[in-house]
């Protein structure tokens, strides 16, 4: 066996993603005041919140949905209940819930559900208080789990 010298592409280290901290550092700034211009907030000037987007993009820094939400931050996520993914109408469905949720900006979870998912199964399945829910209902199951979401969830169904 000949050895190239080089690791195969499974076992290549990934290229670290930009950071919070590395936007603040390169854009001179608090890794609070990049935070306030990702999460929209007034106290920033314009020409502050012009340099942190342009290091943003140069940097290709993406969010971390996961420290938002252990933060406190706005929910930005969707669940999609459905019983089977395997079917054509419920595959387009689930497809076109996920292509708007996603160009709204909204992180997007698939949850499949067994016949006999009851009300604990299903409350289990969200990720966190105030997330909104999307149950495609085309069948028993998913007329189930649109019954036994709770009043205060926000929900959409097809």
């Amino acid at each position: 066996m000949e050895v190239t010298g080089h690791m195969p592409a499974q076992d290549a280290p990934r290229a670290r993603s930009a950071s919070i901290w590395d936007v603040a550092r390169v854009a001179g700034v608090s890794q609070q005041t990049v935070s306030r211009v990702i999460n929209g907030k007034a106290r920033v000037s314009e020409t502050t919140r012009a340099r942190v987007l342009q290091v943003i993009a140069e940097l290709g820094y993406r969010p971390n949905r996961l420290a938002q939400a252990l933060a406190g931050g706005p929910v930005r996520s969707v669940t999609v209940l459905t019983s089977d993914t395997a079917l054509w109408g419920a595959a387009a469905t689930l497809r076109g819930m996920e292509e708007a949720a996603r160009t709204a900006g909204f992180f997007v979870g698939i949850s499949v559900l067994e016949r006999d998912s009851g009300q604990a199964d299903i409350a289990l399945r969200l990720n966190r208080p105030g997330e909104a829910v999307m149950v495609i209902a085309f069948d028993d199951a998913g007329v189930r789990a649109l019954r036994a979401l709770p009043a205060d969830v926000p929900v959409a169904a097809a």
